[in-house]
């Protein structure tokens, strides 16, 4: 069948169709991300997910891997409803694209509502691993090798400071603190059997890992920002071609 549209609608319809080419290319990128998250070595992703008190199910990876899937679809809908100017695919791409932005203001609003709430989850669940998790989960556990991989990154000890240490299980256990809050790690130190203040790394490891975090969620918020724009502009445009399709009498 040929094309029903003409002049600027035809403009409409290749751009419809490139903004959905690039959406499919948002959603496998998203969706390797994820499936690199499974199956790859990552040991921050690992151990947000063994820290989180959350279902099993709701991890980073099983999220990335869901949402780029939904794009892929909802991406091919609006590709072959704009090359093929079918206004029932087109529909059903407006329709998911609206459903999907709905969702994502919801999230955002969620999230920005109960700020202080998973804040105190994540200070709970972060104590935790250190507490407890730390020593209980075993000595090439993710959780114990990331602890160690943010002491000796960020130069941090325990909670608070090295003093949390002295409490947890793994004092009760080793009679001593990790080899990674120590200043000189190096094998002739007497760092970590020492009991001098000065061998240890002084400030503590939550409000620097918030710190870190927070830092990429402004990236990650302004990436959010410039999708929401591509989205609204993708419903703007999915709507002309619904309605010029329309206009021209096309009821495929």
């Amino acid at each position: 069948m040929g094309s029903q549209l003409e002049g600027g609608n035809t403009c409409i319809k290749y751009l419809v169709f490139i903004f959905n080419f690039l959406f499919f290319l948002v959603g496998c990128g998203l969706l390797g991300i994820g499936i690199y998250s499974k199956v790859g070595d990552n040991d921050y992703i690992d151990v947000a997910e063994d820290l989180s008190s959350i279902s099993e199910y709701i991890t980073l990876g099983n999220i990335l891997i869901a949402v780029g899937v939904i794009i892929l679809i909802v991406a091919f809908f609006g590709c072959c409803g704009a090359i093929m100017e079918n206004q029932t695919m087109l529909t059903i791409f407006f329709s998911l694209l609206l459903l999907i932005f709905i969702l994502e203001l919801a999230g955002g609003i969620y999230g920005f509502v109960n700020r202080d709430e998973i804040e105190n989850q994540l200070e709970k669940d972060f104590n935790d691993a250190i507490q407890k998790k730390y020593f209980d989960s075993g000595d090439n556990s993710f959780v114990k090798k990331t602890i160690d991989k943010f002491q000796t990154d960020f130069k941090c000890c325990g909670f608070n400071g090295f003093e949390d240490w002295q409490q947890s299980t793994y004092y009760a256990n080793k009679s001593t603190i990790p080899k990674s809050c120590c200043k000189d790690q190096s094998d002739q130190s007497p760092c970590p059997a020492s009991r001098d203040p000065k061998d240890f790394n002084q400030k503590g490891c939550f409000v620097e890992v918030m710190d870190f975090f927070k830092e990429n969620a402004y990236a990650a918020a302004a990436c959010g920002i410039a999708f929401a724009v591509l989205q609204v502009l993708g419903l703007v445009f999915s709507m002309c071609l619904i309605c010029a399709l329309k206009r021209t009498g096309t009821v495929a």
